[in-house]
């Protein structure tokens, strides 16, 4: 397998040689099989000093993807998502033109994730052969036939957050095991239906006056949340259902209900990387 040179892109003062577009090897291999799609020119590596004044096209007129040179020395050089094709051009980024990255895309619509790579150059495909899935989560098989250049949105086990049954009893068990005092103290009581609806019945019995909020297990996006009014009507059988005890005086600012989201991608597990996005999202209500 073969690397792309350091951000400098030189060796001794002079230019990497190359073989058919190919970076010839760093001093120490990397057993990492690499897509060509990150296997390019030295010019890619860096800002281009003087780009070009018209956006180059495909066959069917459309930008191609741009390049991000690496964060920092000995890291691979990204795909750009900075904005439309002009933008791009204007900031010195060089355009990727060697091969068609593809994107297939399961599960929910999401007009906002599609729109992004539509804008970065990205083509649609409903095959197999793609770079980035963007939908449902991977089966164990599905993840075991993955090829070393392709990328998915989910890893394994996701759901053990990303669904809310599972988040808070995780949570829950964390502080049972662990302690943490108030660290730990985010998660109002739940009782997840239909396997906590006795525990959910006494609470009721000892709290008439409770409100309950209601919010399906594996949703998103607020789809499904709503306050119970009448608890005593939610029925045993109720399935995949989890409710919560209502924060009825919340913090507030200025009198309105908020919550902040920060942004993060989580790019490795083992050892652990992510990326914080700088700009945070804070909505009111």
């Amino acid at each position: 397998a073969r690397r792309p040179p350091s951000a400098a892109g030189m060796s001794n003062g002079r230019p990497l040689s190359r073989d058919r577009g190919m970076l010839c090897k760093r001093p120490q291999p990397c057993t990492r099989v690499l897509h060509p799609a990150v296997i390019m020119d030295v010019a890619l590596l860096t800002r281009s000093p003087k780009p070009v004044d018209e956006v180059p096209l495909d066959a069917s007129g459309r930008p191609h993807p741009y390049i991000l040179p690496p964060s920092f020395p000995g890291a691979y050089p990204t795909m750009a998502f900075v904005g439309p094709a002009a933008v791009a051009q204007a900031s010195g980024l060089q355009p990727f033109m060697d091969f068609k990255l593809t994107v297939k895309y399961g599960g929910i619509a999401n007009p906002p994730v599609k729109a992004a790579f539509r804008e970065a150059g990205w083509r649609v495909t409903k095959g197999k052969r793609w770079v980035v899935c963007w939908g449902s989560i991977f089966t164990a098989a599905e993840f075991a036939g993955l090829h070393e250049f392709q990328r998915v949105n989910h890893f394994p086990g996701t759901w053990e957050l990303g669904r809310k049954d599972n988040l808070y009893r995780n949570v829950a068990a964390l502080k049972r095991t662990k302690g943490g005092g108030d660290v730990l103290s985010i998660v109002p009581r739940f009782f997840i239906l239909p396997r906590d609806f006795d525990e959910f019945k006494a609470d009721l019995d000892r709290h008439p006056g409770r409100l309950y909020i209601q919010k399906p297990v594996n949703s998103s996006r607020g789809r499904g949340v709503r306050v119970v009014v009448n608890p005593h009507e939610v029925p045993r059988d109720a399935k995949d259902i989890l409710l919560q005890h209502y924060i009825d005086d919340p913090y507030t600012i200025n009198g309105y209900k908020f919550d902040m989201r920060v942004y993060v991608a989580a790019t490795c597990m083992d050892p652990l990387r992510v990326y914080i996005y700088c700009d945070g999202l804070a909505r009111f209500a």
